[in-house]
């Protein structure tokens, strides 16, 4: 399904999950 996302949208998204990745990292560290 994320092939049909708009581009902008597919970047937007791996933002929120990269700073999932680091509000997680700095928790469990």
């Amino acid at each position: 399904m994320h092939l049909y996302w708009p581009k902008a949208f597919n970047e937007l998204a791996s933002f929120e999950r990269l700073d999932l990745f680091y509000f997680l990292f700095i928790q469990f560290s």
